[in-house]
């Protein structure tokens, strides 16, 4: 018997997640305690912070705190089934000894998974627990069976959770993951395993499209066509799902592709859930396991705000032979949201889909089928190519109006071959030599230059991308922008938090969107201060069609004109929007006339500069390669300063945090004994280290080429610097370094001042909240984190100290030692920020102390918030 207490009202797909799917979620769990009998003793607990951000809920025991389960809310079974798995099994990483049980959840109401962390089952799809009746669809369901059966779910997690109640794991789709991990390396053998199971899967999906159902009523069970094969894809080719339904088929004694089980759970999964998500989510962890290190799938949510906002942008619907692309489609995350969200009024005919990845094609091709399930046929569907952009022919895309898409990301020092290619297609399509091809820029830039070339004019083209591209100082970032602005054709960026999104990559990102051929007066940025899961997307769509500044809640549109992005490219776009346009108001308001870093001494430390830190930078008393640093004779050893986390103020040989050496020249001379010593060390280095995980795959080096960086990287740089760290998350920390004998990473900018009062004036001020906020302002957000270069602090505007009474200039001096750093979760004012203040405005010092601390504070909550800090 359900509680008489009111019930929430049951969302739609569309509704905020927050504010709609999280009190069901939370009346439902409570009630399932009740009902297990153990409400008195456990409770439901929302937002409860952890090391990876807040866990949608937790259940916690109420005498002792201690948390049985994360679970993580989602509003589609897409993100249930892919971002909502890693995210609930984060925190429960993050919960460590404070959670009790091994399990985590998440569930978008409709479909809830219960998951077992267990060493012996690393990848997350082998810890899905088998529940009886995860699936309930929302919208088809009256009120009351929906709570119901969604409450006896609960009650069977809280059951195994809390009551020790037997459970087993879905093995099935487990299975069908060896499998095709077995055959990573031969797109036709992996291709066979897809043949039946898809076909079974489709077959179950049928039952929900009668559309569907009368095409394939005739299909038997993919075991019955086992002996003649060829039959599933005759049969499969007529309803279409070209890349699934091809040549070649399975061998009749194949029995892995007609494993039993396997088959059946394909079919059940497609009945409830229908949609590939599942298949998508087991390929994509094979894939970036084996093949793809760099496959990261598009979030749903991330899907429909590129979606939304190209719709603006064309302003129209696209007429019945005009096409969307997507030129690197992965598994078809970003374009099977379309018809579910009815952005645009679409035949499947209208979408064009391309992926490079052999290995992607059939979970592409079950996907899209299953999306324009209703309308499939062999005469409409869509359109795909498994092929590099590079080989791609404009002819193929002369009916693309839309172009969405998340291009892939890889850094400019591991893509130069690829690059060369991409190059040279630009070339031999546009008869030009490429705008972007310079310097270390990313892949994705002439991935993006390449497509514009290929669509014709007047394309929209919604891109993700790196948002370090609208701040960044570089000259091949700037030259980004000014193609941007005078090629893309760009007419809205949108920006937003990192929350939820593309958790496993570093990179922040924003959305781009231009038109190509078109030169709009002005450039809109939209501005987006909720999770994208919090976000109604239909009022969304609805406000930016009728121009609204604020189109929902948590959305902000601020139009700039084109020509302040134009003269802005060499700057960086940051002042434009957001609480940097306050900032920048702020700095001309108060910092008119004053003098520039960048007319000073700038550079960065060279320790690591070029990798190989393992090496070069070591624990005084524990360091981790013992055998190596043994071999260095202890006149080479020198303290350095690479670990910038609690730097000292005022650093010096003894309180260096680490140790590295400083071959002397002798070293780099031939058939000398010192040069004996460094190669011995070297060769022990290369033979004892083993090269760490990381996301960024790193190829192993020789001797000469650790020979060639300790060369260009030991340097001792002398003293009378200030130091200011490249990247902080907890304190805005500032270093003098005013005596000799301490090397510094490649961690650190340094400004040269000779002057011991000018260089600590300096300091006082960039350890003040003008300096702080200054810095904030010019910074690129890493993951959260404060980046900084020596284009960032070059461009920091400090008064002319000459113009300070001595007595004041002597006090403000001794706070550069004495005063603590500004801490990013407590800014508050200090001494030092006084003091400038008075002589920054000394008509009201409060007031403007006031408002450099408001803006300072809100610049780090943007850059936290879009970083995922």
């Amino acid at each position: 018997m359900l509680s008489k207490k009111a019930r929430p009202p049951l969302p739609k797909i569309t509704d905020p997640e927050n504010s709609y799917f999280h009190p069901v979620f939370k009346y439902a769990a409570e009630e399932a305690l009740k009902i297990c009998g153990f409400n008195k003793e456990i409770e439901v607990v929302g937002q409860y912070p952890s090391g990876s951000g807040p866990i949608d809920f937790v259940f916690r025991r109420i005498a002792s705190g201690k948390i049985l389960i994360p679970i993580e809310i989602k509003r589609s079974k897409t993100s249930v089934r892919g971002l909502g798995r890693r995210q609930s099994r984060d925190y429960w990483n993050n919960l460590g000894n404070t959670c009790e049980t091994p399990f985590y959840c998440t569930s978008n109401l409709e479909l809830t998974e219960l998951f077992r962390n267990d060493q012996h089952r690393p990848k997350t799809s082998a810890q899905l627990i088998k529940l009886t009746n995860p699936i309930i669809i929302l919208g088809k369901t009256k009120e009351n069976i929906f709570y119901e059966a969604f409450i006896n779910c609960l009650c069977e997690v809280v059951g195994i959770v809390i009551g020790g109640s037997q459970y087993s794991y879905v093995t099935a789709f487990t299975q069908f993951q060896t499998h095709i991990e077995n055959r990573n390396s031969n797109p036709r053998e992996w291709h066979k395993l897809f043949v039946p199971m898809c076909f079974e899967y489709i077959r179950g999906a049928a039952s929900n499209y009668s559309s569907l159902t009368r095409r394939t009523l005739m299909w038997k069970s993919a075991g019955y066509y086992q002996t003649n094969p060829k039959r599933l894809i005759e049969l499969g080719r007529k309803v279409d799902f070209e890349g699934v339904f091809k040549y070649p088929c399975p061998d009749p004694n194949d029995n892995e592709a007609f494993t039993y089980g396997i088959l059946e759970e394909a079919s059940n999964s497609g009945k409830y859930l229908g949609g590939g998500d599942e298949v998508a989510e087991v390929v994509g962890e094979v894939v970036t396991e084996y093949i793809d290190k760099g496959y990261i799938e598009t979030d749903p949510e991330l899907a429909n705000l590129l979606a939304i906002i190209s719709k603006v942008c064309i302003d129209r619907e696209l007429l019945p032979d005009e096409e969307i692309f997507d030129p690197c489609a992965g598994s078809g995350a970003l374009l099977k949201v379309l018809p579910s969200f009815s952005i645009f009024k679409l035949q499947p005919r209208q979408i064009r889909a391309n992926e490079i990845n052999p290995f992607l094609a059939e979970v592409l091709s079950l996907r899209l089928g299953l999306a324009f399930a209703p309308v499939l046929d062999t005469d409409n569907c869509p359109k795909i190519t498994i092929a590099p952009l590079e080989t791609l022919e404009k002819d193929l895309l002369k009916k693309v109006r839309v172009v969405l898409m998340n291009p892939p990301f890889i850094a400019g020092i591991r893509s130069s071959e690829i690059k060369k290619v991409c190059a040279e297609r630009i070339r031999q399509v546009s008869g030009k030599q490429s705008i972007l091809d310079m310097g270390q820029i990313g892949y994705e830039a002439l991935f993006l230059e390449l497509v514009r070339h290929l669509v014709p004019d007047s394309t929209v083209i919604a891109s993700v991308f790196p948002a370090q591209y609208l701040v960044r100082l570089s000259k091949e970032i700037v030259n980004f922008r000014q193609f941007l602005i005078r090629d893309f054709g760009l007419k809205y960026f949108a920006i937003y938090p990192r929350a939820g999104i593309f958790e496993k990559v570093i990179k922040q990102t924003v959305v781009l969107i231009g038109q190509k051929g078109s030169s709009s007066n002005q450039v809109k940025v939209i501005e987006i201060e909720e999770k994208l899961s919090n976000l109604d997307f239909h009022q969304l769509l609805r406000g930016l069609e009728r121009k609204l500044n604020n189109p929902t809640h948590g959305v902000n549109i601020i139009a700039r004109p084109r020509i302040e992005f134009e003269r802005s490219v060499k700057e960086g776009w940051r002042v434009l929007y957001g609480m940097g346009f306050r900032a920048d108001k702020l700095i001309k308001k108060y910092m008119t006339g004053f003098n520039k870093t960048h007319d000073l001494e700038l550079r960065r430390g060279t320790i690591g500069n070029s990798g190989s830190t393992e090496l070069t930078v070591f624990s005084k008393e524990n360091p981790l390669l013992p055998s190596v640093v043994n071999l260095i004779p202890k006149k080479w050893l020198c303290p350095v300063l690479n670990t910038t986390d609690d730097m000292p103020r005022l650093i010096g040989p003894s309180n260096a945090p680490e140790q590295s050496f400083l071959p002397p020249a002798a070293a780099y001379k031939q058939s000398t004994p010192e040069r004996k010593i460094l190669i011995s060390i070297i060769k022990e280095y290369l033979s004892s280290y083993q090269l760490k995980s990381s996301k960024q795959k790193k190829k192993e080096k020789s001797d000469e080429q650790i020979l060639k960086i300790l060369r260009a990287d030991q340097k001792d740089l002398g003293k009378n610097w200030v130091i200011i760290p490249r990247g902080s998350r907890k304190k805005a920390e500032v270093g003098l370094l005013e005596s000799g004998g301490v090397l510094l990473s490649t961690n650190v900018v340094l400004v040269k001042i000779e002057d011991e009062v000018t260089r600590r004036l300096l300091a006082s001020w960039m350890l003040s909240i003008f300096g702080q906020l200054q810095l904030e302002l010019y910074s690129a957000p890493q993951e959260g984190m404060r980046k900084l270069e020596i284009g960032s602090v070059g461009k920091v505007q400090y008064p002319d100290f000459n113009k300070i009474p001595e007595k004041k200039a002597a006090a403000l001096a001794k706070l550069a030692i004495d005063e603590n750093a500004i801490d990013y979760n407590n800014a508050v004012s200090r001494t030092v920020d006084k003091l400038w203040a008075a002589q920054l405005y000394p008509s009201d010092p409060e007031g403007c102390l006031s408002e450099a601390f408001e803006i300072f504070n809100y610049l780090v909550d943007e850059r936290r918030s879009i970083g995922g800090s």
